[in-house]
C-alpha cells in the first residue's frame, strides 16, 4: 500500500508540475485533479504549495529525503499536532506523505 500510494502521489504531483508548466492556475490544476482523483485527493493549499516548488528550482516529483534527526514519539505527536492546527483541513492521505507513517498510526 505505502509504494502505491508513494507512485500514485508522485502522479499527482506530476500532473501539478506540468499543469504549472503550462500556465494553469492553481485553484484550476486542484479541479482538474479533483475531476479526475476523487475530491480528497489534495487540498487546493497543497496545489499552491507544490506550485511554489516548481516555481523555485524544484525539478523532482519525487519525496526528497531530509537530513535531520530521527523523530522521537513525543517529537513527532508534537510535529503533527503543529501541522493540524496550521491547517485543519489537512488530509490523513497527507500526513502520512509527510510523516512517512501508516494510516493506522495517524
Amino acid at each position: 500500500m505505502g509504494i502505491v500510494l508513494h507512485v500514485w502521489t508522485q502522479e499527482v504531483r506530476s500532473v501539478i508540475q506540468f499543469l504549472w508548466a503550462k500556465g494553469t492556475a492553481p485553484i484550476e490544476i486542484n479541479c482538474e485533479i479533483q475531476a479526475v482523483y476523487g475530491s480528497n485527493v489534495m487540498t487546493v493549499q497543497h496545489v499552491r504549495k507544490w506550485c511554489r516548488e516548481f516555481s523555485g528550482c524544484r525539478l523532482s516529483v519525487t519525496h526528497e529525503q531530509r537530513s535531520r534527526r530521527p523523530f522521537t514519539s513525543a517529537d513527532l505527536v508534537t510535529a503533527i499536532e503543529e501541522t493540524v492546527c496550521a491547517n485543519r483541513r489537512v488530509l490523513l492521505k497527507e500526513l502520512e506523505e509527510q510523516f512517512n507513517l501508516s494510516h493506522g498510526t495517524i
